[in-house]
């Protein structure tokens, strides 16, 4: 691993602490001197960004784009303050500019190892410069309500089926029973009450702390690695809706590699838009890489923190241009025992929760499976499903944050093109 010195050696004559290939002294000067050249060749078109954007390599000297005037200049000093600030690893610049890294992914997938990486200020502003960096900058998505036409839930497997290829998502009603819904549930209650009774609960808010500084704590409540649970979630994988989905969409050989819930609490805030594959870097968006299937288990509605979703943004090269905000989404409202489905390259977010309390329809949780190798329960999508689960035992920590989706009570279940 980069930047990680090598560990104990145990067998004599095979250390190899001693031995280097790159100084990172030397790899860090040319780096930013790399950048640099960048920024200076895309001068031309960062008037877009239309604000001073301060820039920091590191420990370097901060350097300022201005793009208020008809071509962007580089400055030692800004006396009006910058709009934002970024403290990046000019590596990113480079692997912008080559079209190795996604503006939204690379912008912030440090900020949990390193807080000081996180751009302040007007965000878009950074999410801006950095799409005018790469080869081909993104479109926006089209807002929601310019579509004369949006999916709805129904029992028309086909219809869904051609909502998905069209808009990205699709719903799929009656797909669990009040008594299989009001099952799950009771499930999924028992366990979030285990946890937050034996201290483990994450109650993490990354949204929150990504967009107004907060901590990692909040009203949302994960659950990981729910294949280690209990006999009610491995039943669920059980459900034929997903062998009626994910070979038509990922072929044979898919994998499960999520399997979480989240528990949407009144007072959260909505996620940061995202896609589900934006971890597959250089990004790919010609290919889908994963499905995510999100049981309902209770009515979820626009009021207790739906999924917001671009609709049709699963196609060509788009992107929002603030990941902060849900305008021009739409909220993905189903009633109890529905499933919401979802290519994985569609822009979407965990919506805010604005009921007055929790209850029945006030904390919303959504259980979550997605196909891509993400975590340690990738099993094959097929039988028998319930002896593999129960071999698999995947420490909490080993899921990385694929349960994203949040909403009304629910159950997500995630699923990826073997590879």
């Amino acid at each position: 691993m980069a930047g990680v010195a090598p560990g104990k050696t145990y067998t004599p004559g095979l250390d190899f602490s001693g031995v280097t290939y790159t100084w990172p002294a030397k790899k860090a000067e040319l780096d930013a001197d790399s950048a640099h050249r960048i920024i200076q060749e895309k001068l031309p078109v960062l008037d877009q960004i239309n604000a001073p954007l301060a820039v920091t390599f590191g420990d370097r000297q901060t350097f300022f784009v201005d793009g208020r005037s008809d071509e962007a200049r580089i400055l030692d000093s800004c006396d009006d303050g910058p709009d934002c600030r970024l403290n990046i690893k000019p590596e990113y610049i480079i692997q912008f500019y080559e079209d190795k890294l996604e503006p939204r992914f690379g912008l912030f997938k440090d900020y949990f190892f390193n807080e000081a990486s996180m751009p302040s200020g007007r965000i878009p502003v950074a999410i801006k410069f950095a799409d005018l960096l790469t080869p081909h900058p993104p479109m926006p998505p089209k807002p929601a309500s310019s579509f004369s036409r949006l999916p709805e839930a129904t029992e028309d497997i086909d219809q869904v089926k051609r909502d998905i290829e069209e808009f990205g998502h699709g719903l799929v009603k009656n797909v669990l029973s009040p008594e299989q819904a009001a099952i799950m549930r009771k499930a999924l209650t028992e366990q979030a009450a285990g946890e937050r009774k034996a201290g483990i609960e994450l109650t993490v808010c990354a949204q929150t702390v990504a967009q107004v500084g907060g901590e990692l704590d909040g009203p949302n409540q994960r659950l990981w690695t729910l294949i280690n649970k209990g006999n009610d979630f491995l039943d669920l994988l059980s459900h034929p809706i997903i062998d009626e989905f994910i070979p038509w969409f990922l072929g044979e050989h898919a994998i499960i590699t999520t399997y979480t819930a989240n528990i949407a609490r009144p007072g959260n805030v909505s996620m940061q838009l995202h896609t589900d594959q934006v971890a597959i870097q250089p990004p790919i968006r010609d290919i889908s890489f994963g499905m995510n299937i999100l049981f309902y288990l209770e009515d979820v509605t626009e009021k207790n923190g739906a999924t917001r979703v671009y609709p049709r943004s699963h196609l060509g090269q788009v992107a929002p241009e603030d990941i902060f905000t849900v305008e021009g989404t739409v909220p993905a409202e189903a009633p109890a025992g529905a499933a919401l489905v979802i290519d994985s390259r569609i822009w979407h977010a965990t919506g805010p929760n604005r009921e007055a309390a929790g209850g029945a329809a006030g904390d919303p949780a959504v259980l979550h499976s997605l196909v891509r190798a993400a975590a340690g329960e990738q099993l094959p999508v097929a039988a028998p499903k319930r002896r593999l689960a129960q071999a698999v035992g995947t420490a909490p920590s080993e899921c990385w944050a694929s349960t994203r989706r949040a909403r009304s009570l629910a159950s997500t279940a995630r699923f990826a093109r073997a590879r």
